[in-house]
């Protein structure tokens, strides 16, 4: 219910606004939003008077939910026009694990990631403290779900923690090469830190994936 609230407050607020709408291009679908789970991601203009607009919106969600933001797992990209990338530097910047480095190294820059978040969290890697800039991102791409090679399966996982109350859970689903579902799982778990939830959320789906390729 209060992600059926949400959605519809975003849609009100920037569908149809020609100072609040996001367009890759100019006959392009409009869109406010993408969600899953509790993870979404929102398109707006990047000027003073929308995001003051936005702001206001999540604000007003809060207080009706009482939800909060996780701060240390949220971003946000500004789209620019005629970015060239290099292709070989690209391509190897686009791995997981770089990704994951570079959003860690620099939300610890910032200080949006502080010790709390670590808490039960072993890392198996350095990581220096200094800021790496991030690859310019591209100005639209589509996102869909990709099936994986048979006989692989593909785990969709995510995991949350409530820092004003100290709870967790895990959600995830589990597919085979023809999309088909196999499981889905949605429980609370034990959790110090928000990436502790995704870890756990993560093994979790793991060793569940595994009990189908015995």
């Amino acid at each position: 219910m209060a992600a059926d609230y949400l959605s519809m407050a975003l849609d009100k607020l920037i569908l149809g606004q020609r100072e609040m709408t996001f367009k890759a291009s100019r006959r392009c679908l409009e869109i406010s939003h993408l969600a899953y789970a509790d993870d979404i991601i929102i398109f707006t203009q990047a000027a003073e008077t929308p995001l003051r607009q936005l702001r206001a919106c999540l604000n007003g969600y809060k207080e009706v939910s009482g939800q909060q933001i996780n701060l240390a797992k949220s971003n946000f990209y500004i789209a620019e026009k005629g970015i060239e990338a290099d292709t070989k530097k690209s391509s190897s910047r686009s791995s997981v694990v770089w990704q994951t480095l570079t959003f860690i190294r620099n939300s610890m820059s910032n200080s949006s990631l502080k010790p709390k978040h670590w808490k039960g969290v072993r890392l198996g890697v350095n990581i220096s403290s200094q800021a790496t800039p991030r690859r310019p991102q591209p100005l639209a791409m589509m996102i869909k779900w990709n099936p994986p090679d048979q006989p692989w399966l593909k785990l969709n996982m995510d995991g949350s923690f409530n820092e004003s109350n100290g709870k967790a859970e895990r959600e995830g689903l589990i597919r085979d090469h023809s999309g088909r579902l196999l499981v889905a799982f949605a429980l609370p778990l034990t959790a110090h830190s928000a990436l502790e939830a995704e870890l756990l959320a993560m093994h979790h789906g793991l060793i569940m994936a595994k009990e189908f390729v015995k």
